[in-house]
């Protein structure tokens, strides 16, 4: 006698990850792409402002690498 259990799994999968349902396969986490950038954008212009947001940047990324490091984060952020 065959299964009807493979159809209907086959179809949970499907709706599953339907891409026309908003939340069904939601998007991948966003990552940090060139974190210091700032940094070297402000020796070339010298404008205070970019210093600023530099200076944002870096702390931000110092954050996150205590985050993912945890006590071993200082041996790389000073």
């Amino acid at each position: 006698m065959p299964s009807v259990d493979a159809g209907w799994s086959s179809l949970v999968a499907r709706r599953a990850h339907n891409p026309k349902v908003v939340g069904s396969n939601p998007a991948p986490a966003t990552t940090i792409k060139n974190p210091i950038i700032g940094v070297f954008y402000y020796a070339q212009t010298g404008n205070e402002q970019y210093k600023a947001i530099s200076q944002a940047m870096v702390n931000y990324s110092s954050s996150v690498l205590r985050l993912y490091l945890g006590p071993w984060a200082m041996m790389f952020i000073e």
